[in-house]
């Protein structure tokens, strides 16, 4: 396993700052129905890959992706072509530490459906899966980074 440097601090630090918000989100908001969460999961999931399949194309040969890591700049333009899975992933995370803690420290009346947060919670295991799923179908595009092979290194 690699030794965390900033990037993987930094990470660690805005995902914690999205946890950290979900403590504080509103109890009486009212309850969703089911589908809008499978919704939220199948377009959060499916309007990325296509936009990132359309922006892998458009690229050519000339770009090769980096698989995301928690070690690498996460601060990457999402639509460029060089590296938009460092963005989705690290939002992807915090969008479920958002969830997740604000269904865990706020009381919730489950009797009258979901609560609000399953929507944060429906996207961001869309992104994430979406992440997952992008460099499992385009493995032979990801690889070593532009930089690298640009310079021949």
């Amino acid at each position: 396993m690699r030794r965390p440097n900033k990037w993987f601090y930094l990470r660690l630090g805005i995902v914690a700052g999205f946890a950290a918000g979900g403590l504080s989100f509103p109890r009486e908001v009212e309850a969703i129905p089911w589908f809008i969460v499978a919704i939220t999961f199948f377009t959060s999931f499916g309007v990325l890959f296509i936009q990132s399949w359309i922006c892998l194309r458009r690229g050519g040969s000339r770009y090769i992706w980096n698989r995301p890591s928690w070690f690498e700049n996460p601060f990457t333009h999402p639509f460029t072509h060089t590296q938009p899975l460092q963005f989705f992933h690290l939002g992807a995370f915090c969008l479920m530490s958002f969830a997740l803690v604000s269904l865990i420290f706020v009381p919730w009346n489950w009797g009258y459906g979901f609560p609000l947060p399953f929507f944060f919670l429906g996207g961001g295991l869309g992104i994430w899966v979406f992440v997952r799923v992008f460099c499992l179908v385009f493995e032979k595009k990801m690889g070593k980074s532009n930089h690298a092979l640009q310079t021949g290194a």
